[in-house]
Parts: structure tokens; sequence; C-alpha cells
């Protein structure tokens, strides 16, 4: 019994963590205990008979890597396991493709998300010439290559046996302890890659259990790419803005909540945090609150709202990206866009997924110029045709603003990329800004 409480405790904070940071607020419904590493596996095994991939010559399309895909590549070809940790929008998924053609080995992959499985992977994989099988819902496959999800990987974890060459796309979910229990199952397997922007801070305790098992081997960050002209060229633009009284008020009253709950707690982890609300304890309940309450604050400062309204006439019919932190901020704001005849649309994650297919579609097809979003577009996902991204609002975290970066970045003739960061003066939003910044502009 210890065991299934604390299971739920965990899943219980790991939604609280999630809420904070701007995803879907945590559900009342119980925990789903996912499988433990160290159990046996299901009855039934779900088995492949290993056979080399075969690749359709006449249907593939060459993979002309980089020399810095090259030398990722090379790099994981001699250590056999380990992360390749190269910025948004300059090729990850490329080095995994080349290294599938290369080895020819039995290959599971395992992605987020089923739109980047679909968007991502399956079309690149078939433009490859290699023909892959699906893993999740009700859609079960065992081919020699196979695309699955984090989740649907975890409530099946035999199917890691069957394959020789394992890789975990956006490699930082395996930090999260649910996901993290499947690196435990490719310890015999020859070999496994891990890809992604960033995993984190290095000395961070949950960083340090993925690097455990993938340490990072080839690292190429945003302001390498740019050097070498890999991305399109970047202008960065900080737009300051001012709160009203009322707003002040409210977000002062948030921050002394925040301040107060770091005292008593002894600590500004809202990891930490998350944990002890979970085991009851009010005072980092209402910590956690008063963090979310200052994030929605600060994604509908009234303020905010005409300088977007600037910034989208100053670029007009410019495919136009903005990200926020607060689904009801980007709703509101697509009213007040459209009243003042601005054609936008919303993406995020309580629409449809075939409503957001839709939306996305129409966006990159020019049929508007303005899409508003939260976090349901920062990873993974191919936008290739945006000119101008707008933060709204945005979190601190490296990745969260690696990934935001990266939607703009991408090459294409003539793009020059604009990145307009509206801030509130007087708040922690000016750290956003120099984050940005820093993430751009550092030079080694």
């Amino acid at each position: 019994m210890g065991s299934i409480r604390q299971n739920r405790k965990d899943a219980y904070a790991n939604a609280l963590l999630k809420w904070i940071l701007g995803f879907a607020p945590p559900a009342p419904k119980k925990a789903t205990l996912q499988p433990n590493p160290t159990s046996k596996p299901k009855p039934q095994q779900l088995t492949l008979e290993l056979k080399p991939v075969q690749i359709q010559l006449t249907a593939a399309k060459p993979i002309e890597l980089r020399d810095y895909q090259k030398q990722a590549l090379e790099e994981f070809l001699k250590r056999k396991r380990g992360t390749i940790q190269m910025a948004t929008s300059t090729g990850k998924t490329f080095v995994a493709l080349a290294a599938i053609k290369t080895l020819k080995l039995p290959t599971l992959i395992v992605v987020p998300t089923i739109a980047i499985l679909k968007q991502v992977w399956l079309r690149r994989l078939k433009e490859a010439g290699i023909s892959p099988g699906v893993f999740y819902g009700e859609k079960k496959q065992l081919t020699p290559v196979l695309v699955t999800t984090y989740h649907s990987a975890s409530l099946h974890p035999e199917i890691i046996g069957n394959y020789k060459f394992v890789v975990f796309d956006e490699a930082h979910h395996t930090k999260a302890d649910v996901w993290g229990k499947l690196l435990e199952y490719t310890k015999s397997t020859p070999y496994v890659l891990g890809l992604t922007a960033t995993l984190g801070r290095r000395f961070d305790p949950k960083t340090l259990k993925v690097t455990r098992h993938l340490p990072v081997i080839f690292s190429y960050e945003i302001y390498e790419a740019r050097k070498h002209g890999w991305v399109a060229p970047i202008q960065v633009f900080s737009v300051p803005v001012e709160m009203n009284l009322q707003e002040r008020v409210k977000y002062e009253d948030y921050c002394e909540i925040i301040r107060r709950t770091a005292w008593q707690l002894g600590t500004t982890d809202p990891t930490v945090w998350a944990k002890l609300a979970a085991s009851g304890n009010p005072t980092a309940k209402k910590g956690l609150w008063a963090m979310a309450k200052r994030r929605t604050l600060l994604s509908s400062i009234e303020a905010k709202f005409p300088a977007v309204l600037n910034i989208v006439r100053q670029n007009p019919n410019k495919k136009t990206l903005l990200f926020s932190e607060a689904i009801a901020s980007i709703e509101k704001l697509k009213t007040y866009l459209r009243q003042n005849k601005i054609q936008c649309d919303v993406y995020h994650s309580k629409q449809p997924k075939n409503q957001r297919d839709i939306i996305l579609k129409a966006w990159e097809q020019g049929q508007f110029p303005v899409l508003l979003s939260c976090t349901a577009l920062e990873e993974g996902l191919d936008v290739k045709s945006a000119e101008v991204g707008i933060f709204l609002a945005s979190g601190k975290s490296p990745r969260k603003i690696k990934q935001r970066i990266g939607r703009i970045l991408r090459y294409m003739p003539g793009k020059i990329a604009q990145i307009y960061v509206i801030w509130c003066k007087g708040t922690i939003e000016r750290d956003i800004l120099t984050a940005v910044e820093q993430a751009i502009w550092k030079i080694k």
C-alpha cells in the first residue's frame, strides 16, 4: 500500500507542476499507476522476429547531413548510446534517420505526442524510404521500425526488448518519474539515442537521472547555428509595458504569498512545493496557487494587447506566431484582435485535435496571418513558415524559451526572423528578455 500511495502522490505532484507551468489543470481523477521497471512483464509478451531494416531505394529521399550533423552521427556510432543536444530547427531528426539507415537494425522511436508521431516521424521515415509501423491506442503493430508514444511505451515496456536501436525523441521527457522508468528497460539495448534541444541544468538531480543512462555526447546551440548561418538571421525587439494600479496590487499580493511560502518551506523550488502539496501541506498549496495566479495575470496585462496589435500592424501579412502562458489570455486576445480587423486564430490543448490540425494547416497555407498559442506548439512540430514571433508571456525555463525561439528560426531564403518580447516593467518578466537574448547572442 505504501508504494501505491506514493505513486499517487507523485502523479498528483507532477500534475500540479504542469498546471503551474501552463499545461492543463490537474484532472480530479485518481492517478493511473504506471508499470514499475522492477515488476514482472505482462503475461502476454509482444514479440517481433528481428529482421534488418529494409530501405526502399526507389522511394528514398537522400539525407544530406550538414557538417555538425555528421559530427553528431559519428559520435553516436562510436559511443553507441547518449544524448544529442541540438537547438530546435537544426535537424536532430535527420541525424536519427541517418543512424537508422546506417545501422539497419530493428528500431523503436519513442515520441511525446501523437501529433509529433504523425507529422514528423511517419512523414520523414517514409521520405527516407523506410516503412514504419505505429504503436498507440488501438493501433498496435510490430514492425522493424516502430514509432510509439511515451505513454504507450510505459503501458507496454516489454516491446523495448524487441529492438536493437531505441530513439527517445524530446528526451527531456524522461526526466519525469513515469517516463524515466523506460530508460531502465534499455540497459541491454545495443544502441540508444536521445534527442533534445536542452536537458536543463547539468547538475539538476532529474537531469542527472537521464544522463546516467544517456550522457550528452554532442551539443549544438542556437548561437552556434546563428554564427554558421544554419538558421534565419535574427532580430530581437524589447517591448516593455506598464501595469495599471489594480494589476500591480494583485501582482504584489501574489508575490508576497510566494515569498512567504519560500521562507516557510525553506526552498523556492516549485517541484518540491508540488510534492509537499500532494502530501497535503497547506502552505505549499497556497504558494502554488499564487504562482499560477501570477502567471495568468502576467499573460493578461491590459497594456500588452495594444502592444500586440501594434506589432501585427507593423508586420502586415507576415506569418506571426504568438506564445502565451494561459489559454484564457489568448482567447481574450483573439477577440481583441478580431475587433481590430486582424485575422487570427488560436491553437491550444483544450481544442479537439482535428480542430487544431485544421487551424494549423489554414495558418500555414496563409488563410490568416496570426496564430496565438500556448504550450501545444512549443515542441517537436515542424512550423517552418513563421517569420515573426511574439512572446506575450513565457516561463523562464531555458528549454521552454529555446523551444519557442526555435519555432521562428527555421531557415527560408530571404527570411529575417523577428522576435518581440513583450514584458511588464517591475516584474519577473525582465528575466525572460535576458534569457531570450542570452540564448540567441551568447558567444563561446
